[in-house]
């Protein structure tokens, strides 16, 4: 059952709140829900629009927020689920080149433990996941001011800072959200 076509569907909230029907249509349940959309623009505040900033607020937070709070209603009725939100180290830790996506997981944090309140006593496991640098198609965009990819430098410098020394793979990502659904 293919839902999304891409995730500039997440901004069509009628697209998405029938998603979480039609998840529970099909399969009966809803056991997990994973918000893992992101968009961002690398740019600084100085020079985003308006427009990007709102795209990355609706694909990245409201997308999510609305997600969990369809998906939670199927959960509530067996009283169990689990929410898994991906966030970002940046969510801490800014690097002036993304304000809208920062701004995003900063509050896709904060949700997260508003959300764990609410749905908690209801049987439902509300969390969070905060990875670092991992090897996506989205980290490999990174552009100087002219257009030049700096990518490379970018991965070269960050990879010093990292106790791995290598940035994260998908696999092991997706691994840790298995383990965070799971029931152990």
């Amino acid at each position: 059952m293919k839902l999304l076509k891409n995730f500039e569907d997440l901004g069509d909230f009628e697209f998405t709140e029938s998603i979480a029907t039609r998840t529970a249509e099909h399969f009966g349940q809803i056991d997990v829900l994973v918000n893992n959309a992101a968009w961002r623009e690398i740019v600084t505040m100085r020079n985003i629009s308006t427009e990007s900033w709102e795209r990355t607020l609706r694909v990245s937070l409201t997308a999510p927020a609305f997600l969990a709070k369809w998906s939670a209603a199927f959960m509530e009725e067996r009283k169990q689920g689990v929410i898994i939100n991906i966030s970002s180290v940046q969510s801490r830790r800014a690097s002036g080149i993304a304000p809208a996506y920062i701004a995003c997981k900063g509050a896709l944090d904060a949700l997260t433990s508003d959300l764990s309140v609410l749905y908690g006593p209801r049987g439902i496991r509300v969390v969070c996941i905060n990875p670092g640098a991992i090897d996506t198609e989205m980290s490999g965009d990174y552009e100087s001011s002219d257009g030049q990819s700096i990518t490379t430098q970018l991965r070269e410098s960050s990879e010093d800072r990292i106790s791995l020394r290598r940035w994260g793979r998908p696999e092991e990502m997706a691994k840790t959200i298995a383990w965070m659904a799971s029931d152990d």
